[in-house]
């Protein structure tokens, strides 16, 4: 008789290793990401140290952390100031309240708030990377989602996912809310869109992409209205009802955020008709550059619109980049940068095209390095 010993079942580790080594391609993107955009924040601040302004907030952490000091501008002193005292005034409304309230978290933990202000959008940035490529490869497999998470990663604009900004914030929970409405859990994705509004208040406009995945999954509309399901897209508005609740008990306004609009100008709300008709010559450069850069995205939004697999993602899509260039062409740069949806089929199309792989991905990230340049110097890069 011939006896065969079986083989030892795998190891825990081995098979959790297995089990994730999915994320090996998104965890090295960022990982490259992220050195060249502190590597590139300590050489601007190192080899031009005198273009910046503190924005009412003193740095002297900061001025001596150069790989940090680039990635605080502009919104950055706010976030900071209401991390460490609260809305303390009613024209602080208009920034939203995760970032701050996780800065006051990693805070709490001996993180400098100077500092937490800007880990607190790359660990996010992490997590989102990991999430939109799952999304991208369910929808399209692995090749398109390299490509599709590799051109977000290297679009223009895509560093205000590592600055102190709630842009990353606001990619992961809508990105996170999308996969798991796709996935059959409503509930699920209607408390992480929730609270990717209090990130920034635009991420409602994912909504409709919700809705389309009820719909889709629940085909027949008694199904639809009768499903204890439906009422899952209520739950984001209930995250901004208990934001605009806190403001009524604290400033007597329920909608000061939406008051505090005038605090910006006319100018913050122009949209592309605004820009067309009128001049303005201090900003006219910088918002031509952001329409030419944004229609990237743009075209991969529309794209979204040809394929029944994509509808989610069009009803998540096309709504957010129709408001930006209708009412945000100022932060045009940046808003473009949050809509990860656009990158399903230009994922694709670059995919089944090798000789345009390398030379689109190191163009955009070649502008990537201009604006992020600008951007660290204080110019109006928004």
């Amino acid at each position: 008789f011939v006896t065969t010993q079986a083989s030892p079942p795998p190891s825990r580790l081995k098979a959790a290793l297995a089990r994730w080594s999915w994320a090996a391609y998104p965890v090295g993107l960022f990982a490259a990401t992220r050195v060249a955009l502190f590597g590139y924040s300590a050489m601007a601040m190192s080899l031009v140290n005198d273009l910046w302004k503190d924005g009412g907030l003193r740095k002297e952490l900061l001025q001596k952390l150069p790989a940090f000091d680039g990635l605080c501008r502009w919104d950055c002193p706010f976030f900071v100031r209401i991390a460490n005292e609260g809305y303390s005034e009613v024209g602080l409304t208009n920034f939203f309240p995760l970032l701050p309230l996780l800065t006051r978290g990693l805070s709490a933990l001996g993180v400098h708030s100077h500092l937490a202000v800007i880990l607190v959008p790359n660990a996010a940035s992490l997590l989102s990377y990991l999430v939109l490529y799952r999304l991208f490869e369910k929808l399209e497999g692995e090749p398109a989602a390299r490509w599709g998470l590799g051109l977000f990663a290297a679009y223009p604009f895509a560093f205000f996912q590592g600055a102190a900004y709630p842009e990353s914030l606001m990619v992961l929970f809508t990105a996170w809310a999308m996969l798991l409405a796709m996935s059959g859990k409503p509930w699920r994705a209607g408390l992480a869109l929730g609270v990717g509004v209090l990130a920034r208040h635009v991420a409602l406009l994912a909504g409709p992409g919700l809705l389309v995945a009820q719909l889709r999954q629940r085909p027949s509309l008694r199904r639809f209205l009768f499903s204890p399901a439906v009422l899952a897209l209520a739950v984001p508005w209930l995250f901004l009802g208990a934001w605009c609740a806190y403001q009524y008990f604290k400033f007597h306004d329920a909608l000061a955020f939406a008051h505090m609009r005038a605090n910006w100008g006319p100018l913050a709300y122009w949209g592309i008709g605004q820009f067309v008709l009128h001049k303005n010559a201090e900003n006219d450069v910088v918002m031509g550059c952001y329409v030419v850069v944004a229609l990237v995205p743009t075209v991969g939004a529309a794209a979204l619109l040809f394929r029944r697999r994509w509808a989610e993602l069009a009803a998540a899509t096309v709504p957010l980049l129709a408001v930006f260039w209708a009412v945000g062409l100022l932060g045009l740069g940046r808003y473009s940068a949050s809509a990860w949806g656009a990158f399903v089929p230009l994922g694709v199309f670059v995919s089944r095209r090798p000789n345009l792989q390398i030379p689109a991905v190191l163009v955009m990230a070649m502008f990537q390095g201009l604006f992020f340049w600008l951007f660290t110097h204080q110019f109006i890069i928004l």
